[in-house]
């Protein structure tokens, strides 16, 4: 089983037009998503953020210094601060 399976993974912007779609293309055998549709303020990015390793992001402001807050960032997490892709496994 990949590692991706023990890393807990966020959608942090998932709203109402994109959640159906999501939900048409999760498999069964994709990792555990937890789905966010609750809308945040900006400077709340440390709190939604926290305790995950993956974040899916599809519109929210990530600026490096909210990211640089958050309790569980990795590197992936910083390198996505700084407008770089990363695949999670």
């Amino acid at each position: 089983m990949s590692n991706c399976f023990n890393m807990k993974s966020i959608f942090i912007d998932c709203n109402d037009q994109l959640a159906p779609i999501f939900a048409r293309v999760r498999r069964d055998d994709d990792p555990p998503i937890v789905v966010n549709t609750a809308p945040f303020e900006r400077r709340e990015l440390p709190r939604v953020l926290d305790g995950y390793a993956i974040c899916i992001d599809d519109h929210s402001y990530m600026p490096t210094d909210l990211v640089a807050q958050c309790k569980s960032r990795s590197r992936r997490a910083r390198a996505a601060a700084r407008g770089v892709r990363t695949a999670p496994c």
